[in-house]
């Protein structure tokens, strides 16, 4: 088995993702535009949890992709990123 090298850009149904690595393990999806003026989401850095745009500064919690700065963008619905217990295996799921 392969090792998942993250983070890890992917495209599904037609909507550009990346996958990474949270602080303790958890891998999360996010879009990798920002709804406000489509920004690039695919090279910023997350800190504890949040994802900042680096056009305008929107900040966005990478499990819900709600805004934490009162904005009240909200990124793409992501996928979610499922991880088999037994075998390792990742899948995305809608």
């Amino acid at each position: 088995m392969s090792e998942l090298r993250l983070p890890l850009l992917v495209e599904l149904d037609g909507g550009p993702f990346r996958i990474l690595e949270l602080e303790g393990g958890e891998l999360v999806a996010h879009s990798t535009i920002c709804p406000h003026w489509l920004g690039p989401l695919d090279e910023a850095a997350p800190e504890n949890g949040v994802l900042r745009c680096p056009w305008h500064g929107y900040r966005f919690d990478l499990r819900t992709g709600m805004s934490v700065d009162g904005r009240g963008c909200r990124l793409a619905p992501a996928p979610r990123v499922l991880v088999d217990p037994v075998t390792g295996e990742v899948s995305l799921r809608i």
